[in-house]
């Protein structure tokens, strides 16, 4: 949105000349809605930096939201930095990152905005003379040591992985480095040669693929701060000092609680290197560390927004900073100098009043502690919310045009500005287009912006009135992602490892042991190395790994090994395959008997629709839009729709279904909307409530929480066409439940409905449109969408400015507990706490009360009384209580955006699947969440929760619900795939098979020709492996083998070429030969050749079918090749030519001269 009008406003202008006269001003009567005007005003006209101190941490982030429209990177937000005193370690990148920019910033005196708040001014600093010493900046023209580079690295916190997957890690593969800097939104990729830089450039995280290309980048540390020896000595000395203090004052117990954190923290520590715990050790260092306030150069603007709340705001902090710090120390996880981490309040703003600043605030307060030289007002004013009221808008339009006023609208939505333009041309109001022309004395002009509060210049007789204030909705800007997740790649998230059990399709279940380089004849060649029953190995080509998978069975039970060359495999698979060939026949004729069945075919959108979709609050993802297409699609063919949204938690699934239930209900049909839980349904139908508010439907819900006669009425009102749209549990399935006019059915999480429950779904869905909902889907639904049988639509964009949560697995500690809950309550939060045993949930309660006694703490469990948990949420919901201790009902359902920190107690007793819905409960705002998932100190959990609790953590991104989707099925077993029967098979032969068994059935029944299974025999003495020095990495050395032994074509062949050469650089000659071979394999299998056999030094290509060429086609053949190339007919049909150096290019070049020779007539030559 071009802005220049503000500088031109009348109301600045006292206000510039005192800030051209360095004066220290005190602005009142700007409103908070005219305040980041007021700041983009400031900094366009003055060119300098704006250091800008909110209230809060949610106002600066609303700021920083509404700002960044206009500015860009010129805006900075710097946050506080969670200080690591607890046991459970997690580091905040997305905080260390803003911080990380607006420090850099601050530095090189750029001209920017800068937000922050009271929490954030408290973290002391290295001083900004030794952090500016630490960043390197890395150009085309830099000499860059790789050696040199990875210790700096390591040195400065950055973490060494094998492929970059977050901030703060780098890899170093060859010539290439990779190096997620902490700031950056994207990773950059160095290609070097020898030490000078051949290129820089950024690459996208999910496909390892380069973007474009930089021109330089600059390294900043993700731990800065460092000690010497001498200052570890006196940080040693120090700390034994206050150990000592702790054993006198609080005994041995607290002592070696103490000792057992700090002794072991200080062993870690390293001379010159940064460390991730420096924090702990700023009060024992000799070293000065500074307040932000250093950071800031002498033409720097300081502005507070309301002095007196910030002041305010700071000493509530204070408060809760000195009360963890007194329970830590009682509890050992502090030390008593350790109350002087922070920069105290009158530090802090006797620093900032050094330089010029500027108070503005709605009212004038009177304070003494700052001094100010001038006073001014600046008349602004809210507008009027007018949410729909077309009158009253063009009312007030009509008055601020009677009184000569500039109208500015705001807008960002193309159908409303045209709506705008046209009302205002039949009121004959002179619009003067939407670029801002401040020539005008007065009239209306239309502006596209995001901007969503509106405000008033009274003296300049100015109004801004943006599209919230005219319609009740606008549209918030969205990040825009470009991840698409391929429907082959669901079954690729789980790595293979040494150790592992995996499939051979031809041989059976054997244990995998690595990859084994064998020279056979001068040839050096990468096999798969099995091991089967009685110490049987079998030696794979990596080029077969497409008959390979990783096992994954029924259940956690581990199967026997296959023995070799016995007939047990084959029994066991055609066992298997009978009994799935009778499973698909069933699954085809049932999905085949409802496509015959003729449903209703919806019509094309009407008005009203686009109206209802204009009026979502936040901008649509890529992903939302292309499902809601792929939806009304399905619903206007004369077919049954059975359609799949698969979406992680928080990712919008509810609104595309509300869209496809508007679209229902505008052709005069009913929709359902079935839940599993009463809460869902509950959060369901407040949701439809809020988004249905302004269209004339008849909405309602049924759970157990409505009354008999209120339930009555509602089946009243179905069968009689009064009801538009019903939510419910399974009692919307009971037979004396009946529809006048059933359109659409959506179901949310069917997984969590049982068996009698999906047979009556089954009954009631065979001629209407079905719309199944699933954030974790089970492998049944997973599945059924990959083999064919139901479409499915992905969202796989993250929502607007959702941050992935902070996420911490560790033993149950109190201390950490309370800290934990006191932090989410000190910034105005609220906390779920998941106790998952009804018996025993009251003792819990106890335990918290004592713990934590500020807080609000409630109970709810599922064998409450309705009204009692109806009362119990409400009050939740409105913020009147601070804890819910509850078990998992809230597992689906609680979409609350106050709540920020969830705890689950005996983590390790839950499923996988379970864990990332209660993960998902929090997080649902632009704050950062926490979720800590805990078990009982010194107890002895299992195998598979300890990888159940690593996958938590670890699948920590945004749309992380595929890859859990996965891990869980591979840790809990596919038992219920497809019902009991079926156990025992899966477990024989394993998922993957039976599932790829499973789609051959299938398409075979629907008439799809299965693709033919490669017998293509290929043995040429040639080096064809990717050695360790290209691919050091056994997991990325796997996957790559896996995806060049999925070459098809041409495209596939040159899109793994471009992989390898951005991602490890040039591969060398034996890289390129088991590329040449994977596609030469696809070539020979095109042409129906059998084998390409190396003898006597020459190549022979052999073949059994008779009708590959014809007479004339020989000769031909022979002509192109002649001396080259010779044919045998005699015994076995082959085509033999030389082995010379370029034996491997010109096979390719004959079997594609070979293709297109098949493909033509012999009259056409």
């Amino acid at each position: 949105m071009n802005q220049e009008y503000l500088n031109k406003l009348s109301s600045y202008d006292g206000f510039y000349k005192s800030i051209d006269n360095g004066e220290n001003i005190y602005v009142n009567g700007i409103v908070p809605e005219a305040t980041g005007h007021f700041l983009y005003s400031l900094y366009r006209n003055k060119k300098r930096p704006v250091f800008v101190v909110c209230e809060n941490d949610k106002k600066a982030r609303k700021l920083y939201e509404q700002l960044s429209e206009l500015l860009e990177d010129k805006l900075h937000l710097f946050p506080e930095l969670d200080l690591n005193f607890q046991s459970a370690t997690n580091y905040d990148y997305e905080n260390r990152s803003h911080r990380l920019k607006a420090m850099k910033a601050l530095i090189k005196g750029e001209s920017s905005i800068i937000l922050t708040y009271p929490q954030a001014l408290m973290n002391r600093l290295e001083k900004a003379s030794e952090f500016a010493k630490k960043s390197m900046i890395i150009s085309m023209d830099t000499e860059l040591d790789p050696m040199e580079f990875s210790a700096y690295l390591s040195q400065h916190g950055y973490t060494k992985t094998q492929t970059v997957e977050a901030k703060g890690e780098f890899s170093i593969r060859g010539d290439i480095i990779d190096v997620f800097e902490i700031h950056e939104d994207n990773p950059i990729r160095i290609e070097l040669f020898d030490t000078e830089i051949d290129s820089l450039r950024r690459f996208d995280v999910n496909t390892q693929l380069s973007i474009d290309k930089v021109d330089e980048i600059e390294i900043y540390p993700v731990f800065s701060i460092e000690f010497d020896d001498h200052d570890l000595k006196k940080i040693t000395d120090s700390i034994l000092e206050d150990l000592e203090i702790v054993k006198k004052i609080y005994g041995q117990e607290v002592y070696s609680h103490a000792c057992d954190k700090f002794l072991s923290l200080i062993d870690d520590l390293h001379p010159i290197k940064a460390s991730e715990n420096a924090d702990l050790f700023i009060p024992y260092s000799q070293k000065d560390f500074v307040g932000i306030s250093d950071y800031l150069n002498k033409d720097s603007i300081t502005v507070m927004l309301d002095y007196p709340r910030i002041i305010e705001s700071h000493k509530e902090i204070e408060t809760f900073i000195f009360e963890q710090y007194k329970y830590g120390v009682e509890s050992g996880y502090l030390l008593p100098k350790h109350i002087n981490s922070f920069v105290k309040q009158s530090e802090i703003f006797e620093e900032l009043s050094k330089r010029q600043y500027v108070n503005i605030s709605q009212v004038y307060k009177k304070f003494k502690t700052l001094d100010f030289d001038l006073r001014l007002e600046i008349r602004t004013r809210e507008v009027e919310q007018y949410h729909g009221r077309w009158q009253d808008f063009i009312d007030s339009v009509e008055s601020f045009m009677k009184d000569k006023y500039k109208i500015y609208i705001l807008a960002n939505n193309k159908d409303k500005i045209a709506s705008l333009k046209k009302e205002f041309e039949l009121l004959e109001y002179p619009v003067y287009g939407e670029m801002p022309n401040s020539d005008k004395s007065y009239g209306i002009q239309i502006i596209g912006s995001n901007w969503t509060n509106g405000f008033e210049y009274i003296d300049d007789k100015v109004v801004f009135i943006t599209e919230y204030e005219i319609f009740g909705s606008a549209k918030s800007k969205s990040k825009k992602s470009t991840k698409i997740i391929n429907k082959r790649d669901f079954l690729n998230y789980t790595d293979l490892e040494v150790g592992d059990l995996v499939v051979h399709e031809n041989y059976g279940v054997g244990k995998y042991l690595g990859l084994k380089n064998i020279e056979v004849q001068d040839s050096k060649v990468d096999y798969i190395e099995i091991e089967y029953r009685s110490g049987d190995k079998l030696f794979i080509p990596t080029t077969e790994m497409g008959l390979i998978s990783k096992y994954v069975g029924a259940g956690e039970a581990l199967p026997k090994l296959s023995k070799l060359y016995s007939s047990d495999w084959t029994k066991t698979t055609q066992k298997a395959k009978k009994a799935i060939e009778q499973i698909a026949e069933n699954l085809v004729r049932l999905y085949a008997n409802r496509s015959k069945i003729k449903g209703f075919k919806f019509s094309k959108d009407t008005p009203w629709q686009q109206e209802f979709e204009d009026q979502f609050m936040f901008e649509e993802t890529n992903a939302q839009l292309r499902a809601v297409d792929e939806i009304k699609s399905d619903m206007e063919l004369d077919l049954p729709m059975d359609r799949l949204l698969c979406g992680d938690v928080g990712y919008g699934k509810t609104e595309v279904a509300f869209r496809a239930a508007f679209k229902a209900i505008m052709d005069g049909k009913q929709v359902v909307m079935l839940a599993p839980t009463t809460i869902l349904v509950k959060q369901h139908f407040t949701n439809m409530v809020k988004r249905f508010k302004e269209f004339p439907l008849d909405i309602d819900y049924i759970s157990r929480f409505k009354t008999p006669k209120q339930k009555e009425e509602i089946k009243k009102k179905l069968r009689k066409g009064q009801l538009d749209f019903v939510v419910g549990t399974h009692a919307l399935l009971a037979d004396s439940v009946t529809f006048k006019n059933l359109g659409l059915l959506i179901i949310d999480e069917e997984q969590r409905f049982g068996v009698k429950h999906k047979e009556k779904i089954k009954e009631i869905t065979q001629d209407i449109d079905v719309l199944t909902l699933s954030a974790t889907p089970i492998p049944r639904t997973l599945q059924m969408s990959l083999s064919g049988i139901r479409e499915m639509s992905l969202l796989d964009e993250a929502p607007e400015n959702r941050l992935p949560i902070n996420t911490y697995v560790m033993e149950y500690e109190p201390a950490v507990i309370r800290t934990a809950i006191l932090k989410e309550l000190a910034r105005g939060g609220q906390i779920y706490f998941v106790f998952n045993r009804v018996n025993g949930i009251e003792t819990m309660k106890k335990h918290l009360q004592e713990l934590v006694p500020e807080a609000s703490i409630a109970v709810t469990h599922g064998q409450m009384s309705n009204a009692n948990l109806d009362k119990i949420l409400d009050s939740f919901v409105k913020n009147e209580i601070d804890i819910l201790l509850t078990t998992t009902i809230i597992e689906t359902g609680m979409d609350i955006q106050n709540v920020n920190t969830i705890i689950v107690y005996n983590a390790d007793m839950m499923g996988l699947s379970q864990l990332y819905q209660l993960k998902g409960r929090i997080g649902r705002s632009d704050r950062s969440a926490f979720a800590y998932f805990t078990f009982e100190k010194y107890k002895s959990i299992t195998e598979i929760a300890e990888k159940r609790l690593k996958a938590i953590k670890d699948f920590n991104e945004l749309g992380a619900g595929y890859k859990i989707a996965m891990r869980d099925l591979e840790l809990r077993g596919a038992g219920n795939l497809l019902g009991e029967s079926q156990s025992g098979h899966i477990e024989s032969i394993g998922y993957d098979l039976y599932v790829r068994m499973l789609k051959e059935s299938i398409d075979s029944l629907k008439g799809i020709e299965p693709k033919k299974k490669s017998n293509v025999k290929i043995d040429v003495k040639v080096d064809a492996y990717i050695p360790g020095s290209y691919i050091p990495d056994h997991t990325e050395k796997i996957n790559m083998y896996k995806k060049i032994s999925y070459i098809e074509n041409i495209e596939d062949y040159h899109d793994i070429v471009d992989e390898l050469i951005d991602r490890f650089g040039t591969f060398p000659k034996a890289v390129q030969n088991i590329l040449d071979l994977s596609l030469i394999r696809t070539m020979l299998e095109r042409v129906s050749f059998d084998e390409m056999v190396e003898v006597d030094g020459e190549i022979e290509f052999r073949y059994d079918n008779f009708n590959v060429f014809s007479v004339k086609k020989l000769e031909r053949l022979s002509k192109l090749y002649e001396g080259y190339m010779r044919f045998d007919l005699v015994s076995t049909k082959k085509i033999i030519i030389k082995k010379d150096m370029s034996f491997i290019e010109n096979s390719k070049k004959l079997l594609e001269q070979i293709y297109e020779m098949i493909g033509e007539n012999d009259e056409e030559n």
